[in-house]
């Protein structure tokens, strides 16, 4: 008897430990820090690479800002998955620099469908996200404001977005998540005279965050001599993209993200003059 008690004991914790783990309150918002560019919620949801779907997450927001605005951002899911019984929408969004530092001020203005970061985090971490609320993960897009600093504000903005388009079994497996950037670039009103346009601008890198590849396109007022290479969070270079003579107008060139591991990298385009960097992200 107590070796059958025993036999029945163990195949009971196999089974409790092999069943899916409960969605707990993921349903009334996502955890902090699941975004990107660092994690996802892929995290948890784990069953599907990060935008391997059929669906999409998008962001609409304006193209530039100025100091001290009030900007008004949607974020939309796009939710493909196979409904078990009914599939639902969550979300989560931040703002951030080049550095990846976290900038501006969120306002959900009384919004039972958003709510700021939860789960545990402390207030001035919560303030730093926003996330959908269990009112609101029916919803298939979302409105929110965010303001940009008055003082010193960047250059330019990221909203980074991670959406899941869940299956709506009540369970972390099944769901589809979702990843989009967005950037803006900060409007500032010259004094007389104006000023000399830049010898380089950086226009897109597309996709981004990418799994195999990305096409970077910038803008050559006039010929000059261009270096493009990758380094990490640590300054380290890791890759040397293209160097040489280039002619004006635009360029275009295609980085791969051959033995480059998943995370954040900074993409930098040097003249002797200028240099300019946008923050990348290879997702496997």
């Amino acid at each position: 008897m107590k070796l059958a008690f025993a036999g029945i004991l163990s195949l009971l914790v196999l089974v409790t430990m092999s069943s899916p783990r409960e969605a707990e309150s993921y349903n009334s918002g996502a955890p902090n820090g699941f975004s990107g560019p660092e994690n996802y919620c892929t995290a948890c949801h784990g069953d599907f690479g990060l935008n391997s779907g059929t669906g999409s997450v998008t962001i609409t927001a304006p193209a530039i800002f100025h100091a001290g605005e009030r900007i008004t951002v949607t974020v939309t899911v796009d939710n493909t998955t196979p409904p078990e019984p009914e599939n639902k929408q969550g979300f989560q969004m931040t703002a951030r620099n080049e550095l990846l530092e976290h900038v501006g001020e969120w306002d959900i203005e009384g919004s039972t469908i958003i709510q700021l970061g939860t789960n545990g985090g402390t207030p001035a971490e919560d303030s730093l996200y926003v996330t959908h609320t269990v009112e609101g993960n029916t919803e298939t897009s979302w409105t929110v404001t965010w303001v940009a600093p008055s003082d010193n504000p960047p250059e330019k903005v990221y909203f980074y977005a991670a959406g899941n388009a869940a299956n709506g079994n009540g369970w972390l497996d099944g769901d589809y998540i979702y990843s989009t950037v967005h950037e803006m670039d900060l409007m500032v009103i010259a004094n007389e005279p104006e000023s000399v346009p830049s010898v380089l601008t950086l226009d897109t890198v597309f996709p981004n965050p990418f799994q195999t590849a990305s096409v970077v396109e910038y803008t050559l007022v006039e010929s000059t001599t261009v270096t493009v290479y990758l380094h990490d969070a640590l300054g380290r270079t890791v890759r040397l993209v293209d160097r040489g003579s280039r002619s004006a107008g635009l360029q275009r060139l295609e980085i791969d993200a051959d033995d480059l591991a998943s995370g954040m990298y900074f993409l930098t385009i040097q003249t002797p003059t200028v240099t300019r960097t946008k923050p990348v992200t290879v997702v496997r």
